[in-house]
């Protein structure tokens, strides 16, 4: 399959990370997905995709999709021909296009016409009528900044880009104080805004600094563990687990998989 990423230009890179697309003819084998912090939409323009459930069950997901953030792994296969437009979000960057609170999307894929009809009638249109993945994309950005406008920076905002820029690497009190928040109304809003807790994203946006770092083959995962601001490399172990589903040793590291394709550093808010 080929993969594509076009970052968001401003004012949108604010809330949006980049464009994406997935086409191709690929095999049926599942693909596993990790946590990574992004919430997105996703617009397929081909064969439907399914989840494969821990049984052996497969799902239909749906065409027009909202992926809501993801606390541990997703196994999805094709079913067919694949075409995917995407839209990735920073963490909190959905909250202000939809006014939905993200705790409900927590773990969830929602086919985005259930929300908001009128919504993924524009973006499935604008999807299907462009010529070019380029031209899809600036027909995103207009359909997006037409309905985001223009406002101040919230706390939540500031948080997620500190967060962001230090791959996690904040304690709770002094981020809280950063923002001009307590610790207490910092979780609160985080949990509403972004759909995960403040302590929760920073260890995935940790974990995601050592997946990234474990494509390249690293020679030591205690030093790898240092570097990304573990404890040791039992706490490394432990995060890579629960957010992959296996250990570092085992994982299947491919520059090809979708997991890695997703995590590419495509730079900083």
């Amino acid at each position: 399959m080929g993969y594509r990423e076009q970052p968001a230009t401003l004012p949108l890179a604010r809330w949006v990370r980049c464009f994406w697309l997935l086409d191709g003819l690929p095999d049926s084998e599942p693909e596993r997905l990790v946590p990574d912090g992004n919430p997105e939409l996703v617009v397929n323009l081909a064969d439907p995709f399914c989840q494969v459930h821990s049984d052996g069950r497969r799902q239909t997901q749906a065409r027009t999709l909202l992926v809501g953030q993801l606390r541990g792994t997703l196994d999805i296969a094709p079913q067919g021909a694949v075409h995917l437009l995407g839209i990735r979000f920073w963490p909190g960057g959905m909250f202000p296009l939809l006014r939905l609170p993200q705790h409900r999307l927590l773990g969830q894929r929602v086919e985005l016409a259930e929300v908001d009809p009128g919504f993924q009638t524009a973006l499935r249109a604008a999807a299907e009528t462009s010529g070019s993945f380029e031209q899809a994309c600036a027909r995103f950005e207009s359909i997006l900044l037409a309905r985001l406008g223009c406002s101040a920076l919230s706390p939540v905002e500031r948080a997620v880009q500190a967060l962001v820029a230090a791959d996690g690497g904040w304690r709770l009190d002094a981020l809280a104080a950063h923002c001009g928040l307590s610790a207490r109304s910092l979780e609160r809003r985080f949990r509403r805004e972004v759909g995960l807790g403040p302590k929760l994203l920073a260890r995935i946006l940790r974990f995601q600094r050592v997946f990234r770092s474990g494509q390249d083959g690293p020679s030591s995962w205690a030093m790898l563990a240092v570097r990304a601001g573990y404890c040791d490399q039992a706490h490394l172990i432990r995060d890579f687990r629960l957010f992959s589903g296996g250990s570092p040793t085992r994982w299947g590291w491919t520059a090809q998989s979708l997991a890695a394709c997703f995590a590419r550093p495509d730079g900083k808010i």
